[in-house]
């Protein structure tokens, strides 16, 4: 993947009527989180300073419209980068990010999601967020982790030599979320001793950079950035909507590929829809579209997700589709669902062709 990332799209795409902007956050030099598409040496992307990108949604998030803008932080970087991610968003946001639940709308069983218009000016952080005692847990586990692989991994000059270029060791740990569903927090990927860049040295500077906030614990999170999380708390993959519906929790939001969620859609329609009467559902691009190409958005409009993400630097024809779409409010970025879309008691099947719950055929 090659490609390029500027304030000026973060500043176009508000301006446009997009509420929902992803960050991709990595780990930069001197210290300063950047946002870039990934590792330099994969997707030769120019990076941009995380604060930057800030200042300017800062600057143009309200001027077009007045709803509410989702930052979904796609976050990779270390625990010291994170707490300065967390500060920029409170500096630079101040008022406008959305630090406390409305007090009509705690964070409560059975309590709905607040309008787009009750959170109007406001920015709000969708992030993963644990309990503290996991995240406590889950470093406790990446350092036991990591002072294993130390203790294994003494190799003297003839054995390194034998190691190719390529090979990787790698290390992962789990940990439960709070909807009791274990998530893998640290994938071999994430976890890299490249023998090229360690060498003979595996182990003391990685446990150096866990225990100092850098390196391996990218996949923890902040107390800080833990903190700025509310009504959009990204959770798991979804095993059961029979599972969620009993916890019948608004503010945990779920995110999936195209591919994931097309599955749903042919499989379980009327019980996604219903999911998605109670909760937000987030839809991006399978990795393939390396060209940034777009999906069809509309079967998942058609099942009521609420955020569907496409590359807004493609003007193709889902592209095209989209912005049609959102004309029906003026571009604002939010369009009420249908009534059988949003009623408990409503029954949609998307793919019925006959008579419809609570909709009057219209005469010509």
């Amino acid at each position: 993947m090659e490609s390029f990332y500027t304030w000026n799209l973060s500043v176009n795409v508000l301006l446009s009527g997009v509420r929902s902007v992803e960050l991709d956050s990595w780990d930069g030099s001197n210290g300063e989180p950047i946002i870039t598409h990934g590792p330099a040496q994969l997707t030769r992307v120019t990076p941009v300073l995380f604060k930057d990108i800030l200042t300017a949604i800062a600057e143009t998030a309200f001027v077009s419209f007045d709803y509410p803008v989702i930052l979904s932080f796609e976050n990779h970087c270390s625990i010291k980068q994170q707490k300065k991610m967390a500060a920029y968003c409170k500096e630079i946001f101040g008022d406008m990010l959305l630090t406390d639940v409305l007090p009509d709308y705690p964070i409560k069983p059975g309590v709905p999601l607040p309008s787009p218009s009750s959170l109007r000016w406001k920015i709000l952080i969708k992030n993963k967020k644990i309990k503290r005692k996991a995240n406590d847990n889950l470093r406790r586990r990446v350092l036991t982790s990591v002072d294993s692989i130390t203790k294994q991994s003494s190799f003297d000059s003839t054995e390194s030599d034998r190691i190719s270029q390529d090979e990787d060791q790698t290390c992962s740990a789990d940990y439960e979320t709070d909807d009791g569903s274990d998530e893998k927090a640290l994938e071999p990927d994430d976890i890299l001793f490249q023998s090229d860049t360690y060498k003979n040295q595996i182990g003391q500077d990685s446990v150096d950079g866990v225990k100092s906030g850098t390196g391996i614990d990218a996949e923890l999170i902040a107390q800080e950035l833990f903190d700025l999380v509310n009504y959009m708390r990204a959770m798991g993959k979804i095993t059961s909507f029979a599972k969620y519906d009993a916890r019948n929790m608004s503010s945990e939001m779920y995110s999936m590929t195209e591919t994931r969620a097309y599955k749903l859609v042919k499989q379980t329609p009327i019980e996604f829809v219903n999911h998605n009467k109670r909760q937000i559902t987030r839809v991006y691009p399978k990795g393939k579209h390396v060209d940034s190409s777009n999906f069809w958005p509309i079967k998942f409009w058609n099942c009521g997700c609420q955020m569907v993400a496409l590359n807004m630097q493609t003007p193709d024809e889902p592209f095209q589709m989209k912005s049609a779409f959102f004309e029906h409010n003026g571009g604002s970025g939010y369009i009420l669902k249908p009534s059988v879309m949003r009623k408990a008691d409503a029954k949609y099947n998307p793919f019925e062709t006959g008579n419809m719950d609570l909709v009057v055929p219209a005469y010509l």
